[in-house]
């Protein structure tokens, strides 16, 4: 079972884990991925991290609160990955922009979706600083999540589990 960046979305992610591991055979594998709210991002960017993302985030979970809480369902952790090419540097580099109290939140996010929000709501100046935000952003956002991963404290985590035998 997969569940990419949907458990922090969830009113009830226990009642969750309880039926997967009601379905799922001894042995099958569960493979969950979560923004991890003890990276070494989320602590510096504080309430302009980018992956908080109000309301629609419910949850928040740090790597030893999703394992006990994994555990508790009756699944045996197996690995824990703290690198996401997708996500981690982006997240570097958005969670900077919402530190600027000149640009929008998540300004970057939304321009990249090509949403037309953004193409009316944003004049053009503010346009190409995110762009350029992006451009020159993106290398440095890549180092500080191989760094991060390296200690272990991405921006994000995904834990490989296997429902135990009991």
């Amino acid at each position: 079972v997969l569940l990419w960046h949907v458990l922090e979305h969830l009113a009830d992610p226990v009642g969750t884990l309880d039926e997967i591991r009601r379905i799922l055979r001894p042995g099958g594998h569960l493979v969950v991925a979560v923004p991890n709210f003890g990276s070494l991002q989320a602590r510096w960017a504080g309430p302009a991290w980018f992956h908080l993302d109000p309301p629609r985030h419910l949850y928040h979970f740090t790597p030893a609160a999703l394992r006990r809480m994994l555990a508790g369902c009756g699944f045996d952790i197996r690995s824990t990955h703290h690198f996401s090419l997708r996500q981690n540097p982006f997240g570097w580099v958005q969670s900077a922009l919402n530190r600027s109290p000149h640009l929008p939140r998540n300004g970057l996010y939304v321009l990249l979706h090509r949403s037309p929000q953004a193409e009316q709501a944003y004049d053009a100046a503010t346009r190409r600083r995110l762009r350029w935000a992006y451009w020159l952003g993106m290398p440095i956002g890549l180092a500080l999540s191989i760094g991060a991963a390296l200690v272990r404290s991405g921006a994000t985590m995904h834990v490989v589990a296997e429902r135990n035998e009991d």
